[in-house]
């Protein structure tokens, strides 16, 4: 259809509607009546109307124009015109009467009209394509199915992924034939979604489809049918995997071999026996690690070779196999242990050490003192670690025997080993150790006492304040031990201990929680240095905070006048009910009580009063970064007024300081408002789940309701670092360990290495951005543990792309594989007001890594995520736009609000149209 110019319009074309065919709505009543009594339905003039209706300046008449135009269409009675109007969406480029078209079409359509809207489907245009998706939902889904399905077995398709997935949800036991015919004839991209079909489906006759699929040309076809394969048992899996293996890419044979370890089938153990000794490493690797899950004792010198590899990752798999092997009823534990640490090559005796490390029954303690004695480092650190594990009373003795070692290091293993089983009677032997020749043995007896002693140790731990080297760790221990006996010496001490002694006393005191300090220590708020001035008034404050009962919130508030002003505004801020605290240079102190802003203190701040207020509440590290990178995160705790979540910043005025509440209570993940598959993720063991989002959008709180189901739910080790600690979490059923970048440990790569070696089985980052950290994490969840992490960013498919980005191209190909396999979801929430004003509720995206996100990871496909993602809620999958759009359906938030956070804005708009929202 030929639009016509503006001149046509006003000269030769004459419209059969026009902006003035009526004036009123009876007028337009009127209008419609006559055009209806006509003896020919002017259909043909209507349709130009539509096509020239793009002329109309007054947007509001146009519509009401475009609407009367489809009054007349529905009580046409033309058969013919369904398809008319299908064909003229194709031509026209008018937005609005596209929009129009898809809203009409299936209120006068009939299921006639279903194969040329399937013909739509072909078009190589992806919004034709979207149109024809949209329209097939509302017609008969029997009758769809059906056609779909036929056409989608002959022809020619510019794609036939969209159809694929959208037949597969609406009648997966159909998508047999339409697979078929896409791996014999359908691009690259298709025959991916065929594999991703068929083996969710799991037939013999899909499983058989695969294996006839096993001679594609294209690499990632194949690696694609070796990375399903892998998770579906059953023979002819294994039948197809073995021959994967075959292959001449390493890239397939690696996956192949992967999946026949995970289905854990003895008949592919000769084959990964042949493959130990291949000349590609990963393969040998992979060989190596299928070996560990279903080899025999027969294997172990197959995997003891590897560790001897001269290639790190190679090792590194041969370790993991042995540990994994050697939990085999057929293999005699101990004598294995004795000959790993026998072999003279160095690797493979680390390989015992931690191979110790890892059993639950220990071997012969004394044999384990023997190994203490390794010339390897490494290798007596595992050993005393994993003697540190002992609880067995027969061990006692010869442990304190080794106090009297030659060996100075032994003396101090000994020690550790004594720590870590926490015997209290191991303190008068160890006393002996305080005139040790050593220093570091000297030390570290000092700090045992600190943790086995008790009270009868406070005079001998007293003594050791007047040797300088000992102060510190003496003024530490004594106050490990916690009895009011230490204070009347750590305050004698006092008087003229360096610096660092000083803050390690006062840290005792403040341990301690005694008033009778009090008095003492308040000449100390003059003292010269810095350091030792904020120190005593955290103590102080914490002191005289103790007197005060928590529920006398207004006598706390008056106690804490005259020695913190910071601390009584955050109680104001707390006690009306208010979020944010903002403190910002030539400005009087402000909270955020929801959308309001009130004044908590009149008085302008200066730069001045910020730093003094904030002083008493950093440590250096972090008064240090603050003026080394002009911003810091941190987070504060009054004792019975609660946990706070600051940020200092510079700006152009000069200072911005922020705190946010914290919740008292750990929050409940049923309380959020989360998507069911949200509360799932407390149940992952392993990989990488992570919670993303722009900042404000509550991602720590969901965080901090999953490790709390987690601590709830199961047992075991959760360790979170964390910049800034915001809530704290008590043991319930599991360990928990907390740490803050700055406070306990320099840097998030530094602490994840650690935490490694704590037998964790979950670690939290709360923030995932940089390379190192990147990296890091990813390996410890390719390890085996469960990781949660989050990150700052608007979407599933953007929080991928900024992972892969952070890295340097060359690089970009590992992380992506690393990703595929590590990932196990992301959640990305934005928070939205409520339309009762009662707070803000979360929208969620909810990405799966199922084997077809995985595969669209791994070749750098992310563009295709989203329609996966919309297609996949079997999966647990949800898109952020149609998790919006069920807020405004439940009348939850608006659509103007809804709108605004939408992702794809045009699709989002067409959303609400249909639910005649917008």
């Amino acid at each position: 259809m030929v639009r016509k110019n503006i001149g046509n319009w006003k000269k030769r074309f004459i419209p059969i509607i026009t902006p003035e065919s009526w004036s009123n709505h009876s007028e337009r009543e009127l209008f419609i009546k006559q055009m209806l009594g006509r003896r020919r339905f002017p259909k043909k003039e209507l349709l130009e109307v539509l096509d020239n209706s793009y002329m109309i300046a007054n947007r509001e008449k146009r519509l009401e124009i475009i609407d009367t135009v489809g009054i007349l269409f529905q009580n046409s009675g033309d058969p013919e015109l369904p398809r008319d109007l299908l064909e003229f969406y194709k031509t026209t480029d008018d937005r609005e009467v596209k929009k129009w078209i898809l809203r009409i079409l299936p209120k006068i359509g009939t299921d006639r009209l279903i194969p040329d809207i399937i013909a739509l489907y072909r078009h190589p245009n992806k919004v034709f394509r979207q149109a024809a998706h949209h329209l097939l939902e509302h017609f008969d889904a029997d009758q769809v199915v059906n056609c779909l399905a036929d056409e989608l077995t002959k022809g020619v398709w510019a794609t036939r992924t969209e159809p694929l997935l959208f037949l597969n949800e609406v009648a997966p036991d159909k998508i047999l034939d339409p697979c078929r015919h896409t791996l014999m004839t359908g691009s690259e991209e298709d025959r991916m979604t065929a594999i991703e079909l068929l083996s969710e489906l799991r037939t013999r006759d899909a499983m058989l489809l695969l294996a006839d699929a096993i001679g594609d040309s294209v690499t990632d076809v194949r690696l694609a049918i070796a990375s399903v394969v892998g998770r579906i048992p059953g023979d002819i899996s294994v039948d197809i995997l073995l021959e994967l293996t075959e292959d001449h890419k390493s890239a397939v044979v690696v996956k192949a071999l992967e999946g026949l370890r995970r289905l854990a089938d003895e008949r592919a153990i000769p084959r990964a026996v042949e493959c130990v000794r291949h000349e590609d490493s990963l393969i040998r690797a992979q060989s190596l690690s299928t070996l560990g899950e279903i080899g025999s004792a027969e294997h172990v010198d197959l995997l003891i070779e590897g560790i001897k590899d001269t290639e790190i990752h190679i090792r590194q798999s041969a370790l993991k196999a042995l540990i994994l092997l050697s939990r085999n009823e057929g293999i005699d534990i101990t004598r294995l242990i004795v000959s790993l640490m026998a072999d003279s090559d160095v690797n493979v005796r680390r390989a015992g050490a931690q191979l110790l490390g890892e059993v639950e029954t220990p071997i012969v303690v004394g044999r384990i003192l023997d190994y203490l004695q390794d010339p390897d480092w490494w290798v007596r650190e595992m050993v005393a670690n994993s003697l540190a594990r002992v609880r067995d009373e027969k061990a006692f003795p010869a442990v304190v025997d080794l106090l009297k070692h030659p060996d100075a290091s032994l003396r101090r293993y000994a020690i550790d080993i004594l720590i870590g089983m926490g015997v209290k009677k191991a303190a008068p032997h160890i006393v002996s150790l305080l005139k040790d020749p050593d220093g570091w043995v000297r030390e570290r007896a000092v700090y045992a006492l600190g943790k086995l002693g008790s009270e009868e140790m406070i005079d001998i731990l007293a003594r050791l304040l007047d040797i300088p080297r000992l102060t510190r760790v003496a003024a530490t221990a004594m106050g490990e031990i916690g009895h009011s006996r230490a204070i009347a010496p750590l305050l004698a001490h006092l008087e003229h201990a360096d610096v660092e002694s000083s803050l390690a006393i006062l840290n005792s005191l403040e341990r301690i929680r005694t008033d009778a300090a009090t008095q003492d220590l308040e000449k100390y708020l003059h003292h010269p240095n810095r350091d030792i001035r904020n120190k005593t008034k955290e103590v102080l404050t914490r002191l005289k905070l103790d007197r005060h009962h928590p529920d006398k919130t207004a006598d706390t508030r008056r106690g804490l006048q005259t020695i913190s002003i910071l601390d009584s505004m955050l109680l104001e801020m707390r006690r009306q009910g208010a979020s944010n605290l903002f403190l910002v240079s030539d400005q009087p102190a402000i909270a955020r009580l929801d959308t309001d802003l009130i004044t908590i203190s009149s008085e302008h701040l200066s730069e001045d009063h910020i730093l003094s207020m904030i002083a008493s509440i950093l440590t250096r590290e972090q008064d240090q970064r603050f003026h080394a990178t002009g911003c810091l995160d941190f987070s504060h705790e009054i004792p019975t007024g609660g946990r706070f979540r600051g940020n200092l910043s510079r700006h152009a005025a000069g200072l911005n300081l922020v705190f946010r509440a914290l919740p008292d209570q750990i929050p409940v993940l049923e309380d959020l408002d989360l998507p069911i598959p949200v509360n799932s993720l407390a149940d992952c063991t392993e990989g990488l789940v992570l919670i993303t989002g722009p900042e404000g959008s509550g991602k720590t709180t969901t965080i901090a309701a999953l490790i709390n189901r987690i601590n709830e739910t199961r047992g075991g080790h959760i360790i979170t670092i964390e910049e800034p600690i915001e809530f704290i979490h008590t043991r319930k059923n599991c360990l928990i360990t907390q740490r803050e970048i700055g406070r306990h440990t320099t840097g998030f790569v530094r602490a994840l290495r650690t935490a490694v070696l704590e037998d964790p089985d979950v670690i939290y980052i709360s923030d995932l951005h940089d390379p190192d950290t990147i990296a890091t994490a990813l390996d410890i969840a390719e390890a085996g543990h469960f990781v949660l992490a989050v990150m700052d960013s608007i979407s599933t498919t953007e929080t991928i792309d900024q992972l892969i980005a952070a890295f340097p191209s060359s690089r970009h190909d590992m992380v992506r594989t690393l990703l595929s396999e590590s990932l196990k979801a992301i959640v990305s929430q934005r928070l939205a007001p409520r339309l009762d004003g009662k707070g803000n509720t979360v929208a969620t995206e909810i990405l799966v890594n199922t084997p077809s996100i995985a595969d669209l990871i791994r070749n750098n496909r992310l563009f295709q995520i989203p329609a996966v993602i919309t297609s996949s809620n079997r999966h647990g999958m949800m898109s952020l736009d149609q998790s919006l759009i069920d807020r405004v359906r439940e009348e939850i938030i608006s659509n103007e609000t809804a709108f605004a956070r939408a992702l794809d804005k045009n699709r989002f708009e067409q959303y609400l149209m249909e639910l005649g929202e917008y």
